[in-house]
């Protein structure tokens, strides 16, 4: 028997051609959904949510409130379904003996800081509970993932498999003066359930902050490697970036015309921009203490040290820097601590006496 309906959208029973009874239901769902979130009011904070992004430069655009392609109700959907998942983990996490504080009892908010430009809620804070061979209180941070990034992140861990909540994680141990998170992730295709205990990383809380304080002052990172297709292919700010809607034949001829590696190229600007102490633009919420350096209960009570000198440098031999030495100093060890895998050499370019 040959279907001549296959194909053709008509279903038995329906009268006309027009959209189903579904379609029509789901776009009022959708318009409603969208115009709830653009009566929210705009944000003037970076989100702790969104520095982790393995596209600085999509986190960039954001902050300067670039026009960006309108948001598919799908999309939408996602988001919401996602915050009902975390309310559900919560109660579940509750009810496992967990002593979980999702809202703050000083103010009755969430848990929430917020520093210069930089601002985030997390999701709880756990001040007890059952007996796992870790110390009390922890972070606590719950998504829900489909069943690829669910997946992901069980096989090589948050950190590997997801760099934007794995950065999320640290900004809020490191305000929160937090040692530890637990993240919790629900599969929504099969409701397993996966958690891992990340220690604090202050290193990548810090490099978070910097990055922050960059795009706050004006800098526009790069864009990804061409290797990065579907980052690319569904960032809601593929045309701005790209010139129009991404195509990978035609993002790696604009790639070909610069060969070196765009992230060095783009170091080396900063660097000499670091060390004339000009060229950017000023903030537009400036930092009360410029770049802010996060401090964790280990590091508290410790002398500055001189480029690691065990101890400090002693007090007879202590130097004092000039502005251009000291901005050199910070660039190396930036570079040192956060791209060394990016960029083997460290350039510095005519500034004799830095060294």
């Amino acid at each position: 028997m040959v279907d001549l309906n296959h194909g053709s959208g008509c279903v038995p029973g329906r009268a006309g051609n027009g959209p189903s009874l579904s379609e029509r239901i789901n776009r009022r769902v959708d318009v409603a959904l969208l115009e709830a979130r653009e009566a929210e009011p705009p944000r003037h904070y970076l989100g702790a949510s969104v520095l982790g992004d393995l596209c600085a430069r999509r986190v960039a655009y954001a902050w300067r409130g670039e026009v960006s392609e309108a948001m598919e109700g799908r999309a939408r959907r996602i988001f919401e379904t996602g915050h009902v998942l975390e309310r559900l983990l919560a109660e579940w996490i509750e009810r496992a003996g967990f002593n979980l504080a999702t809202l703050n009892p000083e103010t009755g908010e969430q848990y929430t800081f917020s520093d210069g430009p930089i601002a985030g809620h997390a999701d709880g804070i756990i001040t007890g509970g059952p007996d796992l061979g870790f110390e009390y209180p922890v972070l606590w941070e719950a998504k829900g993932l489909n069943d690829r990034s669910w997946n992901q992140v069980v096989k090589s861990g948050l950190r590997a498999a997801s760099p934007i909540y794995y950065g999320q994680a640290n900004l809020y141990m490191g305000y929160l003066d937090l040692s530890a998170c637990l993240f919790s992730a629900l599969n929504k295709n099969t409701s397993e359930l996966y958690h891992e205990l990340i220690p604090i990383n202050l290193a990548e809380a810090q490099r978070l902050v910097d990055l922050a304080v960059d795009i706050v002052r004006g800098w526009l990172p790069p864009r990804l490697g061409i290797a990065s297709t579907r980052v690319c292919a569904y960032c809601q700010f593929q045309s701005l970036c790209w010139g129009g809607p991404y195509d990978h034949s035609r993002a790696a001829a604009i790639d070909r015309r610069s060969r070196r590696p765009r992230l060095a190229q783009a170091r080396d600007v900063q660097v000499r921009r670091a060390l004339r102490g000009s060229g950017r633009k000023g903030p537009r919420h400036p930092l009360p203490h410029g770049r802010r350096r996060l401090h964790g209960p280990a590091q508290r009570g410790q002398a500055p040290r001189l480029c690691g000198a065990p101890g400090g440098l002693p007090r007879t031999q202590v130097m004092k820097l000039s502005d251009r030495q000291a901005a050199a100093l910070r660039a190396v060890r930036e570079w040192f601590r956060n791209d060394t895998e990016r960029q083997q050499v460290f350039r510095l370019f005519g500034y004799a006496g830095t060294g």
